[in-house]
């Protein structure tokens, strides 16, 4: 199978997903807010990430946890694309997947001895 065909699907899905990416239009005008509650608000309502958001209500959104959802959001992506991979270019994205495994470990030892329910906000749980 050729290199086109092999990767097609790939490609066609990394092309969709890159639909959803912020223009640079979208950007200034996140930095033009004056607040961050109106920047959460404008990724809400006027970006791709409404899909991710429309669930929160906006008021009740800390920095930490937008951060958190955002994270969480990059890695459904990098979950939906490792399907479409074998071999070697699979063990990329485990390795990839480690890297966040690490990171949220990273997470629990920096909130010490702190409640179960604490350390669920500040991990990704896939």
């Amino acid at each position: 199978m050729g290199s086109i065909a092999k990767y097609a699907a790939v490609n066609t899905k990394i092309k969709a997903l890159e639909g959803k990416f912020l223009s640079s239009d979208q950007y200034n005008k996140i930095i033009e807010t004056k607040d961050y509650s109106e920047a959460v608000n404008y990724l809400k309502e006027e970006t791709p990430y409404y899909d991710v958001l429309k669930e929160y209500d906006i008021e009740d959104i800390h920095r930490i946890q937008l951060e958190h959802i955002l994270k969480e959001n990059y890695i459904k992506n990098f979950y939906k694309l490792s399907h479409y991979f074998s071999g070697n270019y699979k063990k990329l994205f485990s390795i990839l997947f480690i890297r966040f495994e690490v990171e949220d470990l990273k997470n629990i030892d920096r909130i010490g001895d702190k409640t179960l329910d604490k350390i669920r906000d500040k991990i990704d749980i896939r």
